[in-house]
């Protein structure tokens, strides 16, 4: 697992590509040495073509002391440019001077070094200093006046993709800091069906935050949501990206790749050629500048990109991956807000999976019957010829003892109460953030009966009764808080 450190880089500068005059006679590289302060080529990297001038950007940034400068080069293997960043220091008497280089040569640099060159545009290439990156990927207003910024890096390896933070929260009682994440692997990903929905859950699959066992934490509201697999997690996850304030770039990013991708694969259905040369553009210009700049290697890549075009055109819906900033913030203790769990009735739980199970999985137990499969998956050593930990992991009980005093149970069978909950809870003490949240987005059909789809034998009630005992209770209670709502409300109401 590789983990970046990040470049500091000054604001305001821009990037020229130097004319091919400059930096090419022996007169600059007499002034570099009269000036007692030349610039020194760091040691080359070899990079593919079309990644050399970022990947060189990132690493000219790395390595710069207040200015920056690289040169690229043919390489001698087709494909290759030969990336050589310089070293330029500021001078006391001057700014320094570019050494020679021969006409084959395209050499980039700052202002100072390159005074007559012309502007190029850069990508994102490598990870900004660490406030203005903390900034850019969680936004500027803070969760609290007291939050304090405490650290930034990225993270890149086969299963884990990810810029976190570490935000912390000096009290009277002491500190309390948390970690907050934006993942590009596990990734959030886009539907790009017709028609769609921004409001219902097949619109954003964002499974990052319960897949890694976090919670869903939108930067500048005091909520920590806990999704519970197989109830509503699919929602909850575009309910956590609609509170972050993320639908509206969604929608636009949707239009923008949907025309794009639309051109590309109808021209090359015309044409003969292969449709999923658009996917591998949307790549390039939308996920592989990411990765670099997560420190990601050209393998991560390779296997990002793949596993993005197999996803979109192998599953049922097409859903395409997002760029990290486009998805919902994990974070890993809820620190300084309100927690708030999702919970759906067990037996419509169990039922629902079993449902999900057996158009996935069932052809690895082809007659096996809903009493037994609940059993199984149920009992302390299930068969793992057909019973993994993933099918564990999504029936396991919300809760494995009462809820916390401060929690709040969200039915995901009561959505509209159980958001007013949740808002009543925010405007109390020591939150005080009073206003409405978002819908919660609508589920598939008949989710609300899928416990009826199945028979339920006594000793099954048991079994279920005995190992969702807390989810139960907190449903009952989450219940019982909805009815003592809606009193309340109907006996505040004015006379007509």
């Amino acid at each position: 697992m590789r983990r970046a450190a990040l470049a500091v880089v000054g604001t305001g500068a821009v990037l020229l590509r130097c004319p091919d005059e400059e930096g090419a006679t022996d007169s600059g590289a007499l002034a570099a040495a009269e000036s007692g302060c030349p610039c020194d080529a760091q040691p080359p990297q070899l990079w593919s073509d079309n990644t050399a001038f970022e990947g060189c950007a990132a690493e000219a940034q790395r390595v710069a002391q207040g200015l920056v400068a690289f040169r690229l080069l043919p390489g001698d293997i087709a494909g290759t440019v030969v990336c050589v960043p310089l070293q330029c220091r500021p001078c006391a008497g001057g700014a320094p001077s570019l050494p020679p280089s021969e006409s084959n040569v395209l050499t980039f640099a700052t202002s100072e070094l390159c005074p007559l060159g012309s502007p190029v545009i850069v990508t994102d290439a490598a990870l900004s200093e660490a406030q203005q990156e903390f900034i850019q990927t969680f936004g500027a207003s803070p969760l609290h006046r007291n939050q304090e910024f405490r650290g930034l890096w990225a993270e890149c390896s086969g299963t884990v993709q990810r810029v976190a933070a570490n935000v912390c929260f000096p009290t009277l009682a002491g500190e309390e800091c948390d970690e907050w994440s934006k993942y590009a692997l596990p990734r959030c990903r886009l539907n790009l069906g017709f028609p769609y929905d921004p409001q219902h859950m097949s619109f954003l699959t964002a499974h990052a935050c319960p897949s890694t066992r976090q919670l869903y934490c939108p930067p500048d509201v005091p909520i920590a949501i806990r999704a519970t697999l197989k109830a509503g997690s699919r929602s909850t996850g575009l309910w956590a990206a609609t509170i972050e304030g993320l639908l509206p770039s969604l929608v636009a990013i949707r239009r923008a790749l949907t025309a794009s991708l639309q051109d590309e694969v109808n021209f090359a259905r015309g044409s003969g050629s292969s449709a999923d040369a658009a996917f591998k553009r949307f790549g390039r210009e939308w996920i592989e500048h990411e990765l670099f700049r997560l420190g990601c290697s050209q393998e991560d890549w390779h296997r990002t990109l793949n596993g993005i075009t197999a996803r979109h055109f192998n599953e049922e819906l097409p859903l395409l991956g997002l760029p990290l900033a486009l998805c919902p913030t994990c974070c890993r203790d809820g620190t300084a807000r309100l927690r708030v769990v999702t919970l759906r009735n067990p037996f419509a739980r169990l039922a629902s999976y079993w449902r999900e199970w057996k158009q996935r999985r069932g052809h690895l137990a082809p007659d096996i019957s809903f009493d037994a499969w609940l059993k199984e998956i149920l009992s302390e050593s299930p068969d793992r010829s057909f019973i993994s930990e993933r099918d564990e992991f999504h029936v396991e009980p919300a809760f494995t003892s009462p809820p916390q005093e401060k929690e709040v149970v969200f039915l995901v069978e009561r959505p509209e109460e159980s958001i007013r909950l949740v808002e009543d809870a925010l405007c109390r003490e020591p939150y005080r953030r009073c206003g409405p949240l978002p819908p919660f987005p609508g589920g598939s059909k008949g989710a609300l009966s899928r416990q009826s789809e199945v028979s339920w034998s006594i000793e099954l009630q048991a079994l279920v009764a005995s190992r969702y005992e807390h989810d139960l209770k907190a449903e009952t209670d989450a219940l019982a808080a909805i009815e003592l709502m809606l009193r309340e409300e109907k006996l505040c109401r004015p006379l007509p």
